[in-house]
């Protein structure tokens, strides 16, 4: 079950899993620090996707799209004759075209993630770096930890070394 659990973790955080998988996942994620990690990186990334991907429309567009729908012309739809000589050319180049076509896709979409790959490299990385600082603060010989409880009911910890000047 193990290999599914970790299978499991991408549906997890877009919240496309049952209840049963949902409650299977959690109580690893209790115990697996990878899999903790690998769902912060999935949150980041679908939030990154996110991000633009909706937008408020304008409150007149749906009217002046039905407006605009009312008052066009239609064009006839024209059936066009084919030629009786030289079948197997047009063939070859519409063949043809959809390869280049497909060739530039597959180029584009390589480039996409190639950019998408090395951010969230950098994420990671900046990531690493910070939690290492934080282990370093918390490990430093003469780290002085403070307590607040806040007027909500919760709590906050400060931790600060002088020798590392850094908390």
């Amino acid at each position: 079950m193990s290999a599914d659990i970790h299978s499991l973790v991408g549906a997890y955080v877009l919240d496309a899993v049952d209840d049963l998988e949902r409650a299977a996942v959690e109580r690893h994620l209790r115990e697996c620090d990878e899999c903790r990690v690998e769902v912060g990186e999935w949150r980041e990334t679908a939030s990154r996707l996110a991000d633009g991907a909706w937008s408020v429309p304008p409150p007149g567009l749906r009217d002046s799209v039905l407006a605009a729908v009312a008052t066009t012309r239609q064009v006839p739809v024209v059936v066009a004759q084919r030629p009786s000589r030289r079948p197997h050319r047009s063939r070859w180049m519409a063949a043809a075209a959809a390869v280049v076509a497909a060739a530039g896709t597959g180029t584009a979409v390589f480039v996409v993630q190639e950019q998408r790959v090395r951010d969230e490299r950098t994420v990671a990385e900046t990531a690493r770096d910070q939690e290492a600082e934080v282990r370093g603060v918390l490990a430093a010989p003469d780290v002085v930890l403070r307590d607040q409880v806040l007027a909500d009911g919760g709590k906050v910890t400060v931790a600060y070394s002088r020798l590392r000047d850094s908390g």
